[in-house]
């Protein structure tokens, strides 16, 4: 029989928001992703934090690629910031959009829970053209992670020579698996990632068989690079100032 103490943990929440959660409907995978976010960053007693999508995707059971749609309906519906890669709910709950639209001329109606419509100005808007550009949107964002993959996987190499003072080369299987998992993550999130392994002593070769960490070792599944991910090292501070390829 479970029996949950507030004194092994809680979240701590303001009854005002939680009374306006309590009229705001959140369709369902948008709620999990929600109260992942809040729980991941409230229930740590942060105000925002660094959270990879395969985390909410294991705290929720919800496959990556609905975890990464329900996180986009909460940013453009102000529920959800998101700042420099980290997450934090917004507690300006008059900001938040409520879900469920209807396009009317030159006019969005917003309907809320208790049936009343709020008009917005927006200009016309139609759905197909809104479906295009969502769809030439992916294409493009498909095509330009294509065009720096090689880029970035040849940062990624080098910066692995650094930090194991190795020198592997670029190998055709190796950028595989690299884009594979720039399918999960972003650029800065694998080199984080590669610099709280580099501080391990362990996998620098100070075991019983000497034996040391290879890029493969990192690239080898997105378990992985998400348990480097949220490790937690004393000597990894200066990776979160990298200026990476494709940021300004």
């Amino acid at each position: 029989m479970k029996s949950p103490q507030r004194e092994n943990g809680h979240t701590d929440i303001a009854n005002e928001l939680l009374d306006f959660l309590c009229s705001f409907r959140i369709p369902g995978e948008c709620r999990q992703v929600f109260d992942t976010v809040m729980r991941k960053t409230w229930g740590w007693q942060k105000k925002e934090d660094w959270i990879a999508g395969v985390q909410i995707a294991k705290a929720t059971g919800i496959k990556k690629s609905n975890v990464s749609r329900g996180l986009s309906k909460l940013i453009k519906h102000r529920l959800v910031i998101k700042t420099d890669n980290k997450l934090k709910i917004n507690k300006d709950y008059s900001e938040w959009l409520p879900f469920g639209v209807i396009r009317s001329d030159n006019k969005l109606k917003v309907i809320r829970s208790d049936n009343k419509v709020i008009k917005r100005e927006l200009g016309v808007i139609k759905s197909d053209n809104k479906k295009l550009s969502k769809e030439r949107d992916t294409k493009e964002k498909k095509e330009t992670i294509q065009k720096k993959g090689s880029e970035e996987f040849e940062y990624f190499i080098k910066k692995f020579n650094e930090l194991f003072n190795r020198k592997f080369r670029e190998t055709a299987g190796m950028l595989k698996k690299y884009k594979k998992r720039r399918e999960t993550f972003k650029e800065k999130e694998i080199i984080y990632a590669l610099g709280q392994l580099s501080a391990s002593s362990w996998h620098q070769g100070e075991n019983s068989r000497g034996w040391r960490a290879n890029p493969g070792f990192l690239l080898r599944n997105d378990e992985q690079v998400d348990k480097w991910l949220n490790t937690t090292s004393k000597e990894v501070e200066e990776y979160k100032n990298i200026k990476f390829i494709g940021e300004e």
